[in-house]
């Protein structure tokens, strides 16, 4: 069988310059059948809000390149992920950690604003267990950035710990809250749960292992989701999480053996990427 030709996405590709592969990754990826990322800031660990302007420009600067380099369409986050000012705060408290972490949220909002930046991510909190008031923060930081990216027109990317139902439900809250459309945010690291009473309005970005993938394409014949790697880039730990050609791959031996129908490929791909981020 024939496979189709249609845009295949990967909605959480972390690339650096001075990472594994670097620009490699991404010629990979699109070697495999890629077309298109979400180009996600890695945590560099800053101990000022400066410091971590500077780390976005940084990563900007290389989404930019891999534009002109290639021909990958690269979507771009940034944000302060949620173990940044829990380090912060382990050395200067929370008041200090809150307000780093407040003015993290404000220069991605403002690069998101500028043109530079299409997603306030990956932001949230922790994925493993806190202390309850360590999450409360967490949360009151998640629905300023909440507020921040409606403001901003932008969609929201979550780093969370492991989703259920109920978990979607308390996101789909907080957005409501925030006067943020709920497809507008992103649950990162997601399991299959596309359906309504599992997502309830948000945006399922499935890591791409085939148990999360078939049922996924069984239970949304429309394709209201989209795929991740969260390939990282790190030598340390070679194609962790998962490597670079991995969501390519994966969709052209689905759509091959007809596991995967066109018209949801082209939904995964392209209609709901652009949804996110801009045409």
């Amino acid at each position: 069988m024939t496979t189709l030709a249609v845009p295949i996405h990967d909605n959480h590709f972390h690339c650096k310059p001075d990472g594994w592969k670097g620009l490699g990754a991404v010629r990979e990826f699109m070697a495999a059948g890629g077309t298109s990322i979400a180009h996600v800031r890695l945590p560099s660990y800053p101990t000022t809000v400066a410091a971590f302007e500077q780390s976005c420009r940084d990563h900007l600067a290389f989404s930019e390149r891999i534009r002109k380099e290639t021909d990958c369409r690269v979507w771009s986050a940034v944000g302060p992920y949620p173990l940044e000012p829990m380090r912060i705060a382990e050395t200067q408290g929370w008041d200090a950690a809150m307000a780093f972490a407040r003015g993290c949220y404000d220069v991605a909002a403002r690069l998101c604003e500028g043109g530079l930046a299409h997603c306030i991510g990956e932001v949230g909190r922790a994925h493993f267990d806190v202390p309850a008031e360590v999450q409360a923060r967490h949360n009151d930081l998640l629905s300023y950035g909440m507020g921040l990216a409606k403001d901003a027109g932008v969609p929201i990317m979550l780093h969370t710990e492991h989703a259920e139902a109920a978990t979607m439900a308390e996101f789909a809250a907080m957005a409501d809250q925030a006067g943020l459309r709920r497809e507008r945010v992103i649950k990162h690291y997601c399991g299959p749960l596309v359906a309504e009473g599992e997502a309830h309005g948000l945006l399922p970005s499935i890591i791409c292992g085939r148990s999360n993938l078939r049922p996924a394409l069984q239970k949304s014949p429309e394709g209201r989701f989209v795929l991740e790697t969260d390939y990282i880039d790190e030598p340390t730990r070679p194609n962790v999480v998962m490597p670079c050609d991995t969501v390519p791959k994966r969709v052209k031996g689905m759509l091959a053996n007809g596991e995967m129908a066109e018209r949801q490929a082209w939904s995964i791909g392209q209609e709901w990427p652009e949804r996110l981020y801009g045409a």
